[in-house]
């Protein structure tokens, strides 16, 4: 027998196209690294494996190492796994779809403009090209052959 695995909720790209234009995204596999003045984030769409959590809990840590051999200070990098269904996971905040922007962009302003804009040259410059490797699978689902 076959079966799909489906995400809980659709690929987050979607609905941070909404993000303001100081926000910068920039996708890792099936991950977005989110940078802006609220902080720095790496999010998810859950596809209802216990293996996508702990990824994601991985590309944050790799993010942040990446981002420290090149900077004096890094602020941390928060893992958002995004679902719909109210659950929790130790490697990462569980955020509702409809819920994502406020989240990303509501709060206090956390990083200095030098900070905001040294990372958003690394990113441009490719130092966070190559870490798919470290995140999920790009394609949200896949096929699984049940016994």
């Amino acid at each position: 027998m076959v079966w799909s695995r489906r995400p809980a909720v659709e690929d987050p790209k979607l609905r941070l196209d909404a993000l303001p234009s100081d926000f910068v995204v920039t996708p890792i596999g099936a991950a977005r690294f989110v940078v802006g003045p609220t902080g720095a984030y790496v999010v998810l769409a859950n596809d209802g494996t216990t293996e996508r959590p702990r990824a994601l809990g991985r590309l944050a840590a790799t993010i942040r190492s990446v981002l420290a051999e090149r900077m004096a200070w890094v602020p941390f990098v928060h893992p958002l796994l995004v679902d719909s269904r109210s659950i929790t996971v130790a490697q990462a905040t569980v955020v509702p779809p409809h819920m994502l922007v406020d989240l990303i962009t509501e709060g206090r302003q956390t990083l200095e403009p030098e900070t905001f804009d040294r990372i958003r040259a690394l990113v441009t410059e490719g130092a966070l090209d190559g870490l798919e490797s470290v995140a999920p699978l790009n394609t949200p689902g896949t096929d699984v052959e049940a016994d």
